[in-house]
């Protein structure tokens, strides 16, 4: 399900109307997220299909921060 967090990253960041490089900074953003999500896979469930990761993204307007937490 990668694609669809990867989607939901996008989708938040193009919030930002003056984000500088945007189609980079999503780019690199998915990417770190996706190299974690399988360091996750690989170390925590041993590359067992059935574990879950919970993925919580969130975007403060003001401080124009974007939080990506990633739970097994």
């Amino acid at each position: 399900h990668l694609n669809v967090v990867s989607a939901c990253i996008a989708a938040v960041l193009e919030r930002l109307d003056d984000l500088d490089n945007a189609t980079e900074v999503i780019y690199g953003i998915q990417l770190a997220v996706q190299e974690v999500c399988a360091n996750i896979v690989e170390h925590a469930y041993g590359g067992a299909p059935g574990g879950r990761i919970q993925v919580l993204v969130g975007l403060d307007m003001l401080s124009r921060e974007l939080v990506v937490e990633l739970r097994d």
